[in-house]
């Protein structure tokens, strides 16, 4: 073999085989999540790009225990429920390496109903409605990693045998803003109620103002700390109604965007923009995408035949949203897990989304705002639950 070959064969081999995460560099360019249906763990790796490449799990990576739901200034976040902790982690070459554990006050929090908001850039609000009888809130100074202030917020308890369903909460410079309805409980099978609630608050004070109510639709937001389901577009706050969720479906109620207008407390009562045909459709999941533009999963209902189907099977599609015009588009991507995570991430007129299209597979999608472009990227063995660029 000559050395013209040989230097052929070196290339080839090198760009066909997988891409294993390098060990003598801390920090890349990006960090992802990542579930491995082999092993049922997640797992936190590292890739210099998201266009090119195949991106394989080491076999000594490390599993990530918490649930990760947050990055900041350099730092990842999660949630760990026994015991109840805040943990502050940053990259390594393995995994996530645990930098801080924050033992949290004893305080009624649930993976399962809660939400974060950032306030400043070393403010985070985690809220919950816990066991879906009341709502509690923790605020965090995450540059000394301490619990500032805990307690419970105003808001009426539900009627007895009644519970708190789907929750949105953000802060905005008039108010923080609660959003909920009610529903039977997981075991019923009653439908959710026709009423979406909005409570407002003072912030920092944290007195209430007002509830307020509104039937246009229910069930505001979603279920789980580390997914999407609201967003701020030019200090306007649009939220996501999944009308009783995949549990407690609303015969008529769509799914759909309420808007709060920049400077308001209350909804406005001339935007309701549909995202789903009800009753063949329903919308999970919102992301902000900026330029006026986001995000929806929909599935189409005759792809559900029983509860499992939304686990277990390939489903959801993905639909570019103009807020302004309340239009949507079907992007050309083969049909992804309804995953509740932060598997969409954008970068100018660059919007990368980590679909899992294949048994334990996934592949990021590149779609230009600009142009209308979409091309298919790193490929993943396993599914992409978030991605996130990194400092």
């Amino acid at each position: 073999m000559n050395k013209l070959t040989l230097l052929v064969f070196l290339l080839f081999g090198l760009t066909a085989c997988d891409f294993f995460p390098p060990h003598d560099s801390v920090t890349q360019a990006y960090g992802l999540q990542v579930w491995s249906e082999e092993t049922e763990k997640r797992y936190f790796l590292q890739v210099h790009s998201l266009t090119e490449g195949t991106l394989t799990i080491p076999t000594d990576a490390e599993e990530t225990t918490s649930i990760i739901f947050t990055y900041r200034n350099g730092f990842y976040y999660g949630m760990q429920e026994e015991p109840l902790a805040l943990i502050r982690y940053k990259p390594g070459t393995k995994g996530l390496e645990k930098d801080i554990e924050l033992l949290l006050p004893n305080i009624h929090w649930t993976y399962f109903s809660s939400w974060h908001n950032w306030i400043d850039e070393h403010t985070l609000l985690v809220g919950s409605s816990g066991a879906g009888k009341e709502f509690s809130y923790m605020i965090f100074d995450t540059e000394h990693m301490n619990v500032r202030t805990y307690g419970y917020f105003d808001v009426p308890k539900p009627e007895p045998n009644h519970y708190y369903g789907g929750v949105f909460s953000q802060v905005t410079p008039q108010a923080l803003f609660i959003g909920y309805t009610d529903y039977q409980g997981y075991g019923s099978k009653v439908a959710a109620s026709d009423t979406l609630y909005l409570a407002v608050f003072d912030f920092p004070s944290l007195k209430r103002q007002s509830i307020r109510k509104d039937i246009r639709s229910t069930w505001p937001g979603g279920y789980f700390i580390n997914a999407p389901f609201w967003l701020v577009e030019e200090d306007d706050l649009y939220l996501l109604t999944q009308p009783g969720g995949r549990t407690h479906p609303h015969p008529t109620a769509p799914t759909a965007l309420f808007r709060i207008k920049k400077g308001e407390t209350k909804l406005d009562s001339t935007y309701l923009f549909r995202l789903a045909d009800k009753p063949t459709q329903e919308g999970y999941l919102l992301y902000a995408l900026g330029k006026g533009k986001a995000l929806v999963k929909i599935v189409e209902k005759k792809e559900v035949r029983q509860y499992m189907d939304y686990l277990n099977k390939h489903l959801a599609s993905y639909y570019l949203l103009d807020l302004h015009t309340q239009t949507k588009t079907r992007l050309d991507i083969p049909l992804d897990h309804l995953d509740f995570e932060q598997n969409v991430f954008v970068d100018g007129d660059a919007v990368y989304i980590g679909a899992s299209t294949r048994k334990n597979e996934s592949y990021v999608w590149k779609y230009n705002l600009k142009t209308g472009k979409l091309s298919r990227g790193l490929r993943v063995k396993g599914r992409i639950l978030a991605i996130n660029a990194q400092q």
